[in-house]
């Protein structure tokens, strides 16, 4: 018997049909890549009554249920495709994290009609190959020297050429032709999801074990410049299983590719209504509570988890040429409660722009939730924004993500 390692092995992901049916065939598309060194944490609680008895001994202990059990790990990014997509992607582990978290994601905005004419607010589609399936998707449009993002906030099918208007400007002019890349786009909304299988697989041949009904509580991006970004993820599962054999996977190429560093050579771009700006760290903090729907008839006392609350803020620091106005850019006033002018370009948060490694991150209208403060960074006076999401509605149409209020692509 070897003993087993806490930096090999294999973890995979997956999404439930139903609450208390664990998943139990996983294909390496369902793999994720997490940072070693990871060990899994088992909880079940142990019942006892400080009994009346005649000694100083221990009480009786009744095992009770492995309800909750928390998992944490952290993973470098990672995009859709290793090459150049050539169909509307579809969810990988990392969108599946955010759909569950945030509530609902889909695909859509794949095509090769690029058309002439394009500006850098309204991209032309060649006639009768736009699908107003795409408002409030992230799109990756092709221009001279590389791609960029824009969010579909109306699509016209009805004009000449067909028409699709963004959230704000992009970063450039499109290309008079080419290829837009469709993307899946997770999104907040209030919907349920259905729960999550964790399979841990360790390196040694008797080490496996399966957690299922999970749901993320927390999903942290970290953003900072030079780096790759970084999701830190908290689950919780009703149940686990020690399946005492399956062990010692083979050896695998990951079928993800990590994204690139946060660079402008990257096509990372942050802009903010109508003004670009530049950020040292960006810290994306969506967190789900859920609630323990009890039953007594249920494997360990809890049929399932419903989310009643969610909650995202963001936190940006970023160093600035004039201390005279704290507030952020495009925002009038500094004060908690300050907004920008509805109907503005929103908050684009791009990390980058590759096929298949490209990630966008979208808030149509943000709203400041604490009072900016200066901080140290490396000898230099920095400020601290702290933001969360407003209600939206500036979207065609109604069909999520559509008018959703924070949204996440993977191109």
């Amino acid at each position: 018997m070897a003993i087993s390692l806490s930096n090999k092995g294999r973890v995979a992901i997956k999404q439930q049909a139903a609450w208390g049916t664990a998943q139990t065939s996983f294909a390496t598309t369902d793999y994720l890549e997490i940072e070693a060194p990871f060990v899994p944490a088992f909880a079940r609680e142990a019942i006892r009554m400080n009994t009346f008895r005649p000694g100083f001994t221990e009480a009786e202990i009744v095992a009770g249920s492995k309800a909750p059990t928390e998992l944490t790990f952290r993973f470098p990014m990672h995009g859709v495709w290793k090459t150049d997509p050539s169909a509307n992607p579809t969810a990988h582990p990392d969108s599946l994290i955010f759909k569950t978290c945030l509530g609902g994601s889909g695909s859509q905005g794949y095509t090769t009609a690029l058309a002439s004419g394009s500006t850098s607010s309204v991209v032309n589609i060649t006639n009768g190959s736009a699908s107003t399936n795409w408002q409030g998707y992230g799109l990756l449009v092709p221009h001279s020297s590389g791609n960029m993002f824009g969010w579909a906030k109306t699509v016209d099918t009805t004009a000449s050429p067909d028409a699709v208007t963004m959230i704000g400007p992009m970063q450039y002019t499109p290309s008079s032709s080419g290829t837009i890349y469709g993307s899946v786009t997770a999104y907040l909304c209030n919907d349920a999801q259905l729960p999550l299988t964790f399979d841990y697989v360790g390196s040694d041949a008797n080490t496996a074990f399966r957690f299922y009904d999970g749901l993320p509580t927390s999903v942290r991006i970290v953003i900072a410049a030079k780096q790759v970004p970084v999701v830190e993820v908290t689950m919780r599962f009703l149940n686990w299983e020690n399946l005492g054999t399956g062990g010692a996977p083979a050896d695998y190429v990951y079928g993800f590719p990590m994204l690139p560093a946060t660079l402008g050579a990257n096509g990372s771009w942050f802009h903010h209504d109508t003004e670009d700006f530049c950020a040292a760290t960006a810290n994306i903090t969506i967190t789900q509570e859920l609630s323990e729907v009890e039953c007594t008839g249920s494997s360990q006392g809890v049929s399932e988890l419903v989310a009643t609350n969610r909650n995202i803020t963001i936190e940006i620091v970023r160093t600035v040429t004039d201390l005279s106005a704290l507030s952020f850019p495009d925002v009038t006033g500094d004060s908690p409660g300050s907004i920008a002018s509805p109907g503005g370009g929103g908050l684009n948060m791009t990390l980058s722009t590759t096929p298949g490694k490209a990630v966008s991150i979208m808030v149509p209208e943000v709203v400041i939730l604490e009072q900016p403060t200066t901080q140290d960074l490396g000898g230099k006076i920095a400020v601290r924004h702290l933001l969360g999401c407003r209600p939206y509605s500036g979207d065609t149409g109604s069909t999520a993500p559509a008018d959703t209020p924070f949204r996440i692509a993977f191109a």
